[in-house]
């Protein structure tokens, strides 16, 4: 009889186990990808974000500004369709993205991190860059 009960009871936490989990293929974060973005200058306004996540789920960003080489930002958070990224250089841009398209915000700090008041917020936009196909080894020449 004890053996029963074990197995009842053991068989109705595996079958809670599979109800409740969530799906082993999470849904596709809205804001991971690779960006194009037309940043607010009058001249050399090109820029290029790729948004991911690591191993351990953490995200992380590497924004091009500019003419700058692409660097790792200082942190990235992304909850649903919006994302947060500080930037190195003082700056925190703030967006949201809908469907294949991003806008944002890009708000400038002082060396303290306070924000600063002297330069006026500004925004920027972006597009989803199709994805980068894997080179076919078999045609590179080495």
């Amino acid at each position: 009889m004890k053996t029963n009960k074990i197995l009842a009871i053991g068989a109705g936490l595996a079958l809670a186990g599979c109800c409740c989990k969530p799906p082993c293929c999470p849904c596709r974060d809205a804001v991971v990808g690779n960006w194009g973005l037309k940043l607010p200058y009058a001249t050399m306004s090109a820029g290029h974000m790729i948004v991911s996540r690591g191993a351990c789920g953490k995200a992380e960003a590497t924004v091009l500004w500019r003419w700058a080489s692409p660097i790792p930002m200082t942190s990235c958070e992304i909850r649903g369709n919006r994302f947060c990224i500080d930037h190195p250089w003082g700056m925190i841009l703030e967006g949201e993205v809908c469907g294949d398209t991003l806008t944002g915000t890009i708000t400038y700090l002082k060396a303290d991190g306070s924000r600063d008041e002297s330069k006026p917020e500004e925004t920027f936009t972006g597009w989803r860059n199709p994805p980068i196909e894997p080179a076919h080894t078999a045609l590179a020449r080495f």
